[in-house]
């Protein structure tokens, strides 16, 4: 059997993928710009000047340029080098990959006249290919001219500028864009709360941590990812490793970063330690650390971690000491907030607000009490006081996200409330501008069906629409005083048809003439609307009427009021004024 020689043989790239990379990479004409700003100080530029305008732009730098053709062949022609080499090693801040250029060819048709030669890219015209003009007179450093392919609007402009001025403001190297210098040497800020040899660092109380590569900006990150909120802007000749968009941190590869994070997280438990308020992302960044099993109990004891349905801040203790008593964990639910406050007030639950479990970066209680019992076993390892009590306080707990399962014994309440204000009291004046007729009409629609025998309908008596919460139903009646409305659906009307399907249900609940708050609901009441819709068709007037007086209140009270139904009473006023104008005619 004859075998043939192995043969060793590379991989290629297509033409395809470098343009992907283009478009990729191009998250924004901004960034695309700091990249041409990030180049020209690699090639030695002491300033950096930006011109932008609607229809293009241009990014001029006093470095050494493109000096031969040979250069412009290995490093403008060839995506991607190997910046590894002994002749590459230490000659760049910033290049990595040797793509960066193209990010704004995405955005524009771009000339580069640098030293002897003009090159001209238009990836849209041209694909891949560009032009080379050689043997021109010499010119210092490198000018890029870009024409948009689709021109900005004034707008765009600024928010261009302002987030160019944003990613490249603690460049050590001055960065002019339209004539005014955006950048701030790094060591001319006074407000650096650390500086080593790696980085400055300015620790603030709250917010996000703002990431600087050697004065340009990388990425946001949440204070309990970073460790501490704030700025931190690495040294020059200390750069970070960054993923191809430079947006990102690869944490595993990158020794300076992990570095830095410790002294961040340190800087961010210190203050944890000595602040006397602390803010949400100080919370937050110790929950994190609580998760990882690296939070000093004491502090975990004395820190307020958790907000209940009343929305008071709670530690650790007075938690357990519910839960203690309750032996029931559930969750805060605005539409039935007053079941909440009564499933604390009898101390029948534990109530927690959503904002614990933001707070705590977990999904559901289940999640949280995982977490806190694991901590609990942690510190009972160490012979922590407390803690063994605390997790079987955890674990002996019934947790129930759903507060209406989580005290069935409170279920079928009903209640009024104060009398609503904001937009709600307009949509409740909208619906008392036609309680009575609503009521009078199914009245005498009652007293026609039932005949006119002695007795057969109750006298006619006005029940006065008012607002109220109830966990069994969104409008209903005693029958005798009152036709209540759950606050929930006055916040909720944004539509006519919102409105539309308020005055059915309230058409519903009064119809019977009876209270809807006792027994069973009647099977045939869908059945009896649609007859008494076919009898009396006045949906619409009654409708347009709660708009109509809606939109009055609002106005009087200085509320906004939703676009569609101005559009709506517009529209009815245009045709009722039509309809005058023909009867003046006629």
């Amino acid at each position: 059997m004859t075998h043939t020689q192995p043969r060793q043989r590379s991989f290629a790239v297509a033409k395809s993928i470098i343009v992907h990379l283009i478009k990729s990479q191009a998250g924004s004409l901004a960034k695309a710009l700091m990249e041409s700003v990030m180049n020209g100080i690699d090639a030695g530029a002491t300033r950096i000047d930006v011109t932008l305008d609607r229809k293009g732009y241009v990014v001029q730098d006093n470095g050494h340029g493109f000096q031969t053709e040979a250069q412009i062949e290995q490093y403008f022609e060839v995506f991607g080098f190997d910046h590894t080499t002994p002749e590459e090693t230490g000659r760049r801040q910033y290049g990595q990959f040797g793509l960066g250029r193209g990010q704004q060819w995405n955005w524009a048709r771009t000339t580069w006249r640098t030293r002897t030669f003009d090159l001209h890219v238009d990836i849209r015209a041209s694909g891949l290919d560009y032009t080379l003009y050689d043997r021109l007179p010499d010119v210092p450093g490198t000018t890029i001219t870009g024409t948009f392919y689709e021109p900005l609007t004034t707008p765009e402009v600024l928010e261009q500028v302002k987030h160019l001025s944003e990613l490249v403001r603690y460049s050590t190297v001055p960065v002019v864009i339209n004539g005014r210098d955006v950048t701030t040497h790094p060591d001319t800020v006074r407000t650096w709360t650390h500086v080593t040899d790696e980085a400055w660092i300015q620790a603030k109380e709250h917010g996000p941590l703002k990431v600087y590569n050697m004065g340009m900006f990388v990425a946001e990150l949440s204070a309990y990812r970073a460790g501490c909120s704030g700025v931190v802007v690495t040294k020059p000749g200390h750069a970070l490793a960054l993923n191809m968009a430079r947006n990102d941190i690869l944490d595993a590869e990158d020794g300076l970063w992990r570095r830095l994070k410790k002294l961040l997280k340190d800087i961010g438990q210190e203050r944890t330690r000595s602040a006397t308020r602390l803010s949400e992302s100080d919370l937050r960044r110790f929950t994190a650390d609580v998760a990882t099993l690296n939070a000093d109990f004491e502090q975990y004891q004395k820190l307020r971690l958790f907000t209940d349905a009343a929305g008071k801040n709670l530690p650790i203790g007075k938690l357990i000491s519910s839960l203690q008593e309750t032996r029931v964990l559930t969750l805060h639910s605005a539409e039935h907030a007053s079941l909440s406050r009564r499933a604390m007030d009898n101390r029948l639950a534990t109530v927690l607000d959503a904002r614990t479990l933001e707070r705590w970066n977990v999904d559901s209680l289940e999640e949280l009490v995982g977490v806190l019992t694991r901590y609990s076993e942690h510190a009972w390892n160490f012979r922590v006081s407390d803690a063994y009590g605390h997790a079987q306080a955890l674990k002996a707990a019934r947790v129930e996200p759903d507060l209406t399962k989580a005290v069935p014994q409170l279920r079928g309440f009903y209640a009024l409330s104060p009398e609503v204000k904001g937009y709600p009291r307009a949509v409740m004046v909208g619906l008392r501008e036609i309680g009575r007729d609503v009521q009078m009409t199914a009245w005498r629609y009652r007293k026609d069906q039932d005949g006119t025998a002695q007795g057969a309908v109750r006298p006619f008596t006005e029940r006065r629409v008012k607002a109220g919460q109830s966990d069994v139903a969104d409008v209903w009646t005693d029958g005798e005083k009152t036709v209540v409305v759950h606050e929930t659906r006055l916040e909720g009307v944004k539509t006519v048809r919102d409105v539309e399907r308020l005055v059915l249900d309230v058409l519903q609940v009064v119809l019977p003439g009876g209270s809807t708050m006792v027994g069973a609901p009647d099977d045939t009441a869908a059945e009896d609307l649609v007859r008494f819709l076919e009898a009396e068709p006045r949906v619409t007037e009654w409708t347009l009427r709660v708009v109509r007086a809606l939109v009055g209140e609002a106005q009087r009270l200085n509320v906004k009021v939703p676009h569609r139904l101005l559009h709506l009473l517009g529209t009815a006023e245009g045709v009722e004024d039509q309809a005058e104008r023909v009867a003046v005619v006629n």
